[in-house]
């Protein structure tokens, strides 16, 4: 296996987001059961022995103290997230980034392990998880995701993905769009094109075809992993997403 560097996306977020009626600058810090949301992902990740190390890119002067506690580096965030993901892969040229946002405190060890075994089936520069609508209503029955339907199934994707550290430069500009638009699935199509909408609005687009059409954008190979870990893509975006991560991680302890 090549090296892993897991890079957590930790940044303030330009417009804040309402968590419990409060404006907040930045989800990585915000209190799940008395500890910060990032704390969790980084408690998994370094428990993850595939990752040979973890860079944690935001506010540096805020995630310094983090060094006390975790085998980490630290980033200051950058403008946009694909200058950050810019950013953290420093002296990493020849190994693969692990990217994953702060906002999912319920990811697991065994899902980590899982995603990143199913990758070294293949030879492709771009892994990103998917996971089916029944998988995810069964583990989180009150949770609200966006999902698309594609000939094999209906599914929801990941928060996080596994990519060369030699391709980030290349696909930049067109990452950063994707990105944006990713929990969008009509503007996302629309930007992959008509014929792709086309698809996608019939439900005759396959993974195969999304693979190949997201591989001619981003001018890499792209490959899609059916997981079976709903936790991968259970981010914490609203009240009620903090309500069951709470009830969730509390029932761990």
């Amino acid at each position: 296996m090549r090296p892993i560097r897991a890079v957590i996306l930790a940044g303030d977020s330009e417009k804040g987001d309402f968590m419990r009626g409060e404006k907040i600058k930045n989800k990585a810090f915000f209190p799940i059961n008395k500890r910060p949301m990032l704390c969790y992902v980084l408690d998994v990740l370094v428990s993850v022995s595939e990752i040979s190390e973890i860079v944690v890119v935001g506010p540096q002067r805020e995630l310094e103290p983090l060094k006390q506690s975790y085998d980490v580096s630290v980033v200051h965030n950058q403008r946009s997230i694909m200058d950050n993901v810019k950013a953290s892969k420093f002296g990493w040229d020849h190994g693969r980034l692990l990217i994953v946002t702060s906002d999912i405190p319920m990811i697991t060890v065994e899902s980590i392990k899982d995603f990143l075994a199913q990758t070294q089936e293949f030879d492709d520069e771009l892994f990103y998880p998917i996971v089916r609508r029944a998988k995810n209503e069964e583990v989180y029955p009150k949770v609200k995701r966006t999902y698309v339907t594609l000939q094999e199934g209906t599914f929801t994707g990941g928060n996080i993905c596994l990519v060369d550290a030699n391709c980030i430069d290349k696909a930049a500009k067109a990452g950063e769009r994707l990105i944006a638009l990713r929990k969008s699935p009509v503007k996302l199509a629309n930007f992959l094109g008509w014929s792709f909408l086309l698809k996608l609005l019939s439900k005759k687009l396959t993974i195969k075809g999304l693979e190949q059409r997201v591989s001619s954008i981003l001018e890499l190979k792209a490959k899609a992993i059916i997981s079976s870990y709903p936790q991968l893509g259970t981010d914490v975006d609203k009240d009620s997403d903090i309500d069951i991560a709470e009830e969730y991680l509390a029932n761990l302890i």
